[in-house]
């Protein structure tokens, strides 16, 4: 197994969809779990005009890869609960492909469905992972359709996470702007992308020299995020 493979860790777009403040994006976001099952739960700290907030997610994860060759099927069952509102849960599945030794591509299309606001999320989302020696490179494409009571809504998404790994610690920034795309114009999308356009640090300790459990830490303007993984 390559390090990418063993290094893996997805952060699907449920992840993207459910978080309270910026898009919590990871490294290697393309490339498979290190084993079939991985355990991911991720505590957040959010404060903005309105006030404070605390969102607790989990994220059980499958990657099916029955000849371990780095291509195979993904399945994600996300869970997110805000202090304060009502519980957001749904399903993902997609797959994964591996394009070269130190290159990947997995996706995803989950469904969410939002309790308190009674509305359906569907957001296929597109990872790419390319690791040049030392450097990551984590470039997504994503689209979000919600279903409510109300108009639908539809956004699109485009973001890079580009980080840096010595031995079991990883550090980078990842980049991510959105336009809505229910009123197109040059204009619109352009004052969409300025405004949307968020940027947050990570780091990444791995506990052990297989990189099979770890901690991560992600710093926006307006939420702090720890996380902790573990493969099964």
């Amino acid at each position: 197994m390559t390090l990418p493979q063993q290094i893996s860790a997805v952060a699907t777009a449920l992840a993207i969809v459910t978080a309270p403040a910026t898009a919590i994006a990871d490294f290697y976001d393309g490339f498979r779990g290190p084993s079939t099952f991985q355990l991911d739960q991720r505590l957040t700290l959010s404060q903005d005009d309105v006030k404070d907030g605390v969102t607790y997610t989990l994220l059980p994860k499958g990657f099916i890869d029955t000849d371990n060759d780095g291509t195979g099927a993904f399945a994600v069952t996300p869970f997110s609960y805000a202090l304060g509102s009502s519980p957001t849960a749904g399903l993902g599945a997609g797959g994964f492909v591996k394009i070269r030794e130190n290159a990947s591509m997995l996706g995803v299309v989950p469904v969410l469905y939002h309790a308190g606001q009674k509305a359906v999320t569907i957001s296929p989302t597109l990872f790419t992972t390319v690791k040049v020696g030392d450097v990551l490179l984590d470039p997504r494409l994503s689209y979000a359709a919600t279903i409510s009571e109300k108009e639908p809504s539809h956004q699109a998404s485009i973001g890079t996470t580009v980080g840096y790994q010595r031995g079991r610690v990883l550090v980078g920034l990842d980049v991510e702007a959105s336009s809505s795309l229910t009123k197109l114009s040059i204009d619109s999308i352009i004052d969409s992308i300025i405004e949307s356009l968020a940027v947050q640090g990570i780091i990444r300790i791995d506990l052990d020299d297989d990189h099979t459990n770890w901690l991560q830490t992600y710093v926006a303007p307006t939420a702090v995020t720890e996380a902790w993984r573990t493969n099964l």
